[in-house]
């Protein structure tokens, strides 16, 4: 199993767990708990292969996949986990899949901001199906250092890239930065500014 194979089910599962925790909070039965868990685990995957033209997409390809985010779905729905981990399991796929999209769009030789794009898309997608599939406001739009925490984290990589690292290197400085910022914004409460009503 290759580099990108590991770390694209790890962000399966962590994604499917933040999808099945939602479904937790709306008090969803064990379809929904599948339903938000494996839409929130492939929905950036897919988007980002859309846009790179990997056909099929990954979902697709790996017959671990879907296996795993229906396993894991389930798996939440008759093992409570605490509801305050939403946000914290959501942080740690954000930053899987925004190094996975980084990596595979500097791989594609895209151009800096573009390469950027198709990481906070992979990394955001899921989570913003997710929060319209139950009808809420995306976490992307809630004035939370999310998407930000993703452009950041993408930037590391690529500047790690363009430094010379190893993959392994750039992977691994682009998820701590994303997954770094994202914490912090959550234990902090950190907000981007909004305008008053």
């Amino acid at each position: 199993m290759t580099l990108f194979q590991l770390v694209d089910l790890f962000g399966v599962s962590v994604f499917a767990v933040s999808g099945a925790l939602k479904a937790r909070e709306k008090q969803l039965d064990p379809v929904g708990f599948v339903t938000l868990g494996v839409v929130t685990a492939t929905g950036g995957g897919v988007l980002r292969d859309a846009i790179l033209g990997r056909v099929p997409p990954f979902v697709f390809r790996d017959e671990w996949i879907i296996g795993v985010a229906v396993a894991v779905s389930l798996l939440a729905f008759f093992v409570r986990l605490p509801a305050k981990g939403l946000e914290f399991f959501d942080a740690v796929g954000l930053a899987f899949y925004t190094a996975m999209g980084a990596q595979l769009a500097a791989d594609r030789q895209l151009p800096a901001i573009p390469a950027v794009l198709v990481a906070v898309t992979a990394a955001c997608g899921g989570g913003v199906l997710r929060e319209v599939l139950v009808n809420d406001l995306p976490f992307i739009f809630r004035g939370t250092l999310y998407a930000t925490a993703s452009i950041a984290g993408a930037v590391t990589l690529l500047v790690a890239r363009g430094l010379g690292a190893p993959d392994a290197a750039a992977l691994t400085l682009g998820f701590v930065a994303t997954v770094s910022i994202r914490i912090l914004a959550i234990r902090r409460n950190l907000r981007l500014p909004t305008p008053e009503a």
